[in-house]
């Protein structure tokens, strides 16, 4: 049978239904936790998810200074101004700085250039994302930023609740900047395009959501400035793979990484595990490119159990306890230190009962770029020790 017409057979299998990879955090395995783990707190989130003083943009989209120029183009007096003429550069192009537009809450319309975005929408990609900030991000800085990716099905609002509370801990004040997906664009089928995130296919041309990190990263550091030594990064399943993607894609610049419930694709063994329809590994329409990165970042991977802990999708199944085993030994032969964490629960734990987001904050902090042996080498931490095993590089 020709590989076009066994790619027709795959397609109508996997659109037939799915089983939620990520879905919501708030769930009973992880309840145990109420600062973190517990996200029903936030299925109301008019705490959060209603932003009038910060979501909503219009005053600064109206400004005088730019939009409304009614003022003096009807003038004839003052058309020909040095004061009026240097706004011809906004007149013609009708774009605004963005960056000037970014504050704390939530986001919207904020357009993404990039190769892979402008190739999937003329002009870029339309985006949106959550920011948490310190109480005195507008005085001090440069700040460490974590990013937080969401598994498929769940939302930004939603898991920004596992960290929006310590931004201003003792061990490290941070931003937090909580992305949403286009689930419409990067989904399961043949060719899969992605999972919620462009997470799958990014050999070729990279990522549109490594383009999206680039572009909030560059408007933080234009704002409040960001320590180049302490850009972090997690998720949770979906969120994971694109946390682990951007370790393939912006190693060099990521302090280290802590993926709840992920993979990584451009390890062979995690492609053939997911195997094959019709004589078609599904593997084999994943692209990513080689983990080839100088910077030997330190990793946790944390997973639940084998019979638990994995998302099936059709004829495809994604155990996230075996893709842990994975990656230990491929990141180890890498040279990368790996700490492995089993919270022997399912796969919408979340953050368990065992590892609070305190903790995964204590890790980043001792964990800057440039580390390649961990501090926690010798000894792990309490919290960590009860549920995790470290792994050096070989």
């Amino acid at each position: 049978m020709k590989k076009s017409a066994l790619l027709f057979l795959l397609s109508f299998f996997l659109f037939m239904g799915f089983v939620s990879c990520g879905g919501s955090s708030d769930n009973s395995d992880s309840g145990d936790s109420a600062d973190t783990a517990d996200t029903s707190d936030t299925a109301d989130t008019s705490d959060t998810a209603d932003t009038s003083d910060t979501a909503d943009t219009s005053d600064t989209a109206d400004s005088a200074d730019t939009a409304d120029t009614a003022d003096t183009a009807d003038s004839a007096d003052t058309a020909d101004t040095a004061d009026t003429a240097d706004t011809s550069d906004t007149a013609d192009t009708g774009e605004e700085d963005q960056c000037a537009k970014v504050l704390e809450g939530l986001n919207t319309d904020f357009i993404v250039k990039g190769e892979k975005s402008e190739d999937l929408e003329e002009g870029g990609l339309e985006r949106a994302f959550y920011l948490y900030f310190p109480k005195d991000v507008e005085t001090k800085g440069p700040w460490p930023i974590i990013f937080l990716w969401h598994g498929m099905g769940d939302t930004a609002i939603n898991i920004s609740a596992w960290m929006k509370g310590l931004v201003d801990n003792g061990a490290m004040p941070f931003i937090l900047a909580v992305p949403e997906d286009r689930g419409d664009l990067f989904k399961m089928g043949v060719p899969p395009t992605g999972v919620d995130w462009d997470n799958l296919t990014i050999e070729a041309q990279g990522s549109a959501d490594a383009e999206l990190f680039d572009a909030i990263l560059a408007c933080v550091d234009e704002k409040w400035g960001v320590d180049e030594d302490r850009i972090y990064t997690m998720g949770h399943s979906a969120g994971a793979i694109m946390s682990n993607a951007l370790g393939a894609l912006r190693g060099d610049q990521i302090a280290s990484i802590f993926s709840l419930s992920g993979a990584y694709f451009s390890d062979q063994n995690s492609q053939d595990d997911l195997g094959s329809y019709n004589g078609i590994a599904i593997g084999s329409m994943i692209y990513w490119p080689e983990l080839d990165t100088a910077n030997k970042y330190v990793q946790v991977l944390e997973h639940g159990s084998e019979a638990e802990d994995k998302f099936t999708y059709s004829v495809m199944e994604m155990n996230f306890y075996r893709m842990a085993g994975f990656a230990t030994p491929y990141l180890n032969d890498l040279g990368h230190d790996v700490i492995v964490c089993d919270h022997n629960g399912g796969h919408n734990a979340g953050v368990s009962a065992e590892i609070k987001a305190q903790d995964i904050v204590d890790f980043f902090a001792a964990h800057p770029l440039g580390t390649e042996t961990s501090p926690w080498a010798e000894e792990l931490p309490e919290h960590f020790s009860d549920i995790c095993e470290y792994k050096a590089a070989q």
